[in-house]
């Protein structure tokens, strides 16, 4: 009976945590694998391994940076075995409707500027830049050293701003 009540019991904390993370990790999930189904399946991946761990994990605070992490790793390990990786993103599904038209064209044609960028560097780009983590925290969710973040986001930044048309006084440097 205890095994049930502790079961339940981290359940709900799983359950709670995920609630209050929920819409960064579809965005994330949705911008890896670029589509929904595709999304839906590394986030139903990624919380059935979240979960398996979630007892080990020490604070509610590092959820998100755990499932990210957890995210990355099943995305990377499944594009092994998937030739359609580099298909185009699915715009739709991310597109706020009170927006106004100018502000969702924009956001358009910077997310397809972003579908050219290499996979590490458009990952790199969202996690830093899009959702917000330190270099530190995407080092750790990518499994690479911060030095390598911080040049994947020099270089994402330079590429994104080249496939925009950025004029060179505007550039990163």
């Amino acid at each position: 009976m205890k095994k049930d009540r502790k079961l339940n019991d981290l359940k709900a904390h799983f359950t709670e945590c995920y609630r209050r993370n929920k819409d960064s990790l579809w965005r994330y999930c949705l911008f890896m694998t670029r589509n929904t189904d595709d999304a839906k399946e590394l986030l139903s991946e990624t919380l059935y391994q979240a979960f398996l761990g979630f007892a080990k994990l020490k604070s509610e605070d590092a959820f998100l940076s755990y499932v990210f992490t957890i995210a990355s790793r099943v995305f990377y390990k499944s594009i092994k075995f998937q030739s359609n990786f580099e298909k185009d993103f699915d715009f739709d599904n991310l597109m706020d409707n009170s927006l106004h038209p100018d502000v969702m064209i924009d956001i358009q044609f910077l997310r397809q500027a972003m579908n050219k960028l290499k996979p590490d560097y458009r990952e790199t780009l969202i996690l830093s830049e899009i959702e917000g983590f330190s270099r530190k925290e995407a080092s750790i969710i990518m499994n690479v050293s911060e030095e390598t973040i911080k040049s994947r986001l020099y270089r994402a930044k330079k590429q994104l701003a080249e496939l925009i048309g950025v004029k060179d006084e505007y550039r990163v440097k």
